[in-house]
Protein backbone atom coordinates (compact mmCIF):
# COMPACT_ATOMS: atom_id res chain seq x y z
CA UNK A 1 0.00 0.00 0.00
CA UNK A 2 2.86 2.38 0.83
CA UNK A 3 4.46 1.74 -2.56
CA UNK A 4 1.21 2.68 -4.32
CA UNK A 5 1.08 5.94 -2.35
CA UNK A 6 4.64 6.73 -3.41
CA UNK A 7 3.94 6.00 -7.07
CA UNK A 8 0.92 8.30 -7.01
CA UNK A 9 2.95 11.10 -5.43
CA UNK A 10 5.73 10.79 -8.01
CA UNK A 11 3.22 10.57 -10.89
CA UNK A 12 1.46 13.75 -9.71
CA UNK A 13 4.82 15.49 -9.32
CA UNK A 14 6.03 14.56 -12.83
CA UNK A 15 2.69 15.53 -14.39
CA UNK A 16 2.70 18.93 -12.65
CA UNK A 17 6.45 19.63 -13.00
CA UNK A 18 7.68 17.90 -16.19
CA UNK A 19 11.09 19.60 -16.11
CA UNK A 20 11.95 17.28 -13.18
CA UNK A 21 11.51 14.18 -15.38
CA UNK A 22 15.21 13.95 -16.49
CA UNK A 23 16.32 14.07 -12.84
CA UNK A 24 13.77 11.41 -11.92
CA UNK A 25 14.86 9.19 -14.82
CA UNK A 26 18.47 9.45 -13.64
CA UNK A 27 17.44 8.58 -10.07
CA UNK A 28 15.36 5.63 -11.29
CA UNK A 29 18.28 4.30 -13.35
CA UNK A 30 20.59 4.50 -10.32
CA UNK A 31 18.16 3.29 -7.63
CA UNK A 32 15.99 0.98 -9.73
CA UNK A 33 12.94 -0.32 -7.87
CA UNK A 34 14.34 1.08 -4.61
CA UNK A 35 13.68 4.67 -5.70
CA UNK A 36 11.42 5.81 -2.87
CA UNK A 37 9.54 9.05 -2.33
CA UNK A 38 12.13 10.10 0.21
CA UNK A 39 14.86 9.94 -2.42
CA UNK A 40 12.80 11.64 -5.15
CA UNK A 41 11.44 14.45 -3.00
CA UNK A 42 14.80 14.85 -1.25
CA UNK A 43 16.38 15.44 -4.66
CA UNK A 44 13.60 17.90 -5.48
CA UNK A 45 14.34 19.70 -2.19
CA UNK A 46 18.03 19.95 -3.22
CA UNK A 47 16.94 21.61 -6.46
CA UNK A 48 14.65 23.97 -4.51
CA UNK A 49 17.52 24.79 -2.10
CA UNK A 50 19.77 25.77 -5.02
CA UNK A 51 17.08 27.91 -6.65
CA UNK A 52 15.96 29.60 -3.43
CA UNK A 53 19.38 30.65 -2.13
CA UNK A 54 20.87 31.77 -5.45
CA UNK A 55 20.17 35.11 -7.06
CA UNK A 56 17.10 34.63 -9.22
CA UNK A 57 16.27 35.71 -12.72
CA UNK A 58 12.87 35.54 -14.40
CA UNK A 59 13.35 31.94 -15.57
CA UNK A 60 14.30 30.72 -12.10
CA UNK A 61 11.31 32.55 -10.64
CA UNK A 62 8.95 30.69 -13.00
CA UNK A 63 10.69 27.40 -12.21
CA UNK A 64 10.18 27.99 -8.48
CA UNK A 65 6.52 28.87 -8.99
CA UNK A 66 6.01 25.68 -11.04
CA UNK A 67 7.92 23.56 -8.52
CA UNK A 68 5.86 24.73 -5.55
CA UNK A 69 2.62 24.49 -7.55
CA UNK A 70 3.54 20.85 -8.19
CA UNK A 71 4.22 20.31 -4.47
CA UNK A 72 0.78 21.77 -3.70
CA UNK A 73 -0.83 19.37 -6.19
CA UNK A 74 0.96 16.43 -4.54
CA UNK A 75 -0.23 17.63 -1.11
CA UNK A 76 -3.84 17.73 -2.36
CA UNK A 77 -3.72 14.48 -4.36
CA UNK A 78 -6.05 11.72 -3.12
CA UNK A 79 -4.31 8.62 -1.83
CA UNK A 80 -1.06 10.44 -1.07
CA UNK A 81 0.20 10.72 2.50
CA UNK A 82 0.86 14.46 2.29
CA UNK A 83 2.54 14.70 5.68
CA UNK A 84 5.05 11.99 4.86
CA UNK A 85 5.74 13.05 1.28
CA UNK A 86 5.50 16.84 1.41
CA UNK A 87 6.28 17.42 5.08
CA UNK A 88 8.94 14.86 5.88
CA UNK A 89 10.52 14.19 2.48
CA UNK A 90 10.41 17.68 0.96
CA UNK A 91 9.95 20.48 3.53
CA UNK A 92 12.20 18.87 6.14
CA UNK A 93 14.95 18.60 3.49
CA UNK A 94 15.02 22.34 2.83
CA UNK A 95 17.76 24.19 4.69
CA UNK A 96 16.75 26.99 7.05
CA UNK A 97 17.52 29.87 4.69
CA UNK A 98 15.71 28.23 1.79
CA UNK A 99 12.74 27.38 4.03
CA UNK A 100 12.30 31.05 4.95
CA UNK A 101 12.55 32.12 1.31
CA UNK A 102 10.07 29.40 0.27
CA UNK A 103 7.19 30.84 2.33
CA UNK A 104 5.77 33.08 -0.44
CA UNK A 105 5.62 30.11 -2.83
CA UNK A 106 3.77 27.72 -0.51
CA UNK A 107 0.14 26.94 -1.31
CA UNK A 108 -2.52 26.66 1.42
CA UNK A 109 -2.18 22.90 2.01
CA UNK A 110 1.63 22.95 1.92
CA UNK A 111 1.69 25.94 4.24
CA UNK A 112 -0.63 24.14 6.69
CA UNK A 113 1.67 21.10 6.66
CA UNK A 114 4.68 23.36 7.30
CA UNK A 115 2.96 25.15 10.19
CA UNK A 116 1.39 22.01 11.72
CA UNK A 117 3.77 19.11 11.12
CA UNK A 118 1.63 16.55 12.96
CA UNK A 119 -1.42 14.99 11.35
CA UNK A 120 -3.69 15.75 14.32
CA UNK A 121 -3.13 19.50 14.01
CA UNK A 122 -3.92 19.71 10.30
CA UNK A 123 -6.63 22.39 9.97
CA UNK A 124 -7.04 21.94 6.22
CA UNK A 125 -8.06 18.30 6.13
CA UNK A 126 -9.17 16.97 9.50
CA UNK A 127 -10.88 14.00 7.86
CA UNK A 128 -7.71 12.97 5.98
CA UNK A 129 -7.67 9.17 5.82
CA UNK A 130 -4.08 8.60 4.76
CA UNK A 131 -2.81 5.17 3.79
CA UNK A 132 -0.49 4.96 6.79
CA UNK A 133 -3.32 4.97 9.34
CA UNK A 134 -4.53 1.62 10.60
CA UNK A 135 -8.14 2.65 11.10
CA UNK A 136 -10.31 3.91 13.92
CA UNK A 137 -8.96 3.81 17.45
CA UNK A 138 -9.83 0.72 19.48
CA UNK A 139 -12.99 0.79 21.58
CA UNK A 140 -12.47 1.26 25.26
CA UNK A 141 -14.43 -0.70 27.82
CA UNK A 142 -16.52 1.29 30.23
CA UNK A 143 -14.95 1.51 33.65
CA UNK A 144 -16.51 -0.64 36.33
CA UNK A 145 -18.38 1.11 39.03
CA UNK A 146 -17.86 -0.09 42.54
CA UNK A 147 -20.24 0.77 45.31
CA UNK A 148 -17.62 0.44 47.99
CA UNK A 149 -19.41 -2.51 49.59
CA UNK A 150 -18.10 -6.01 49.63
CA UNK A 151 -19.73 -8.28 47.08
CA UNK A 152 -22.56 -10.47 48.38
CA UNK A 153 -21.97 -14.16 48.68
CA UNK A 154 -24.60 -16.58 47.54
CA UNK A 155 -25.79 -19.07 50.01
CA UNK A 156 -25.78 -22.69 49.11
CA UNK A 157 -28.98 -24.51 49.63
Amino acid sequence: MRRLCERRAVAVLIAAFPSFLPVYDELASIEGEGCSCGIVFGELADLANQLLVSSRDEGQERTLENLFAAIEQVANAPGVDAHAVVGESFLDSLDDRARIRADPYLGPRTSAIAEHPTRDDDPVRDDDQSLSRAGPPPLRARPRRYSGRAPRRRRRL
